[in-house]
């Protein structure tokens, strides 16, 4: 009668290692990945009711906390959309760059 709950990155090395905890009713893996456009418009609507005016690329290589870092960071500016904008595309540009 308890949830515990475990993060690992090497999801496949432990159901490795001990398959008994991966059987049905045990363990429900569930997968924290980079955001798709989709959940960056999501994120834009929610704290800024507004929707993202910029072209954002397939694949972002940025994991979902350092968008809402960036979120609440923008709301201690006079402008919290445009500082919002302005600085994902910086960080998407930076990172996408650094993982071709």
């Amino acid at each position: 009668q308890r949830i515990i709950i475990a993060t690992t990155n090497d999801y496949e090395g432990i159901k490795d290692l001990c398959p008994a905890l991966f059987r049905s009713g045990r363990l429900t893996p569930i997968l924290f990945d980079n955001p798709t456009k989709e959940i960056i418009k999501e994120i834009c609507k929610y704290y800024f009711e507004k929707d993202i005016d910029i072209v954002l690329p397939d694949k972002i290589n940025n994991p979902t906390s350092e968008i809402i870092d960036l979120c609440l960071k923008a709301h201690t500016f006079d402008d919290p959309y445009d500082y919002f904008v302005t600085n994902l595309k910086k960080i998407i540009s930076k990172s996408n760059t650094k993982k071709k």
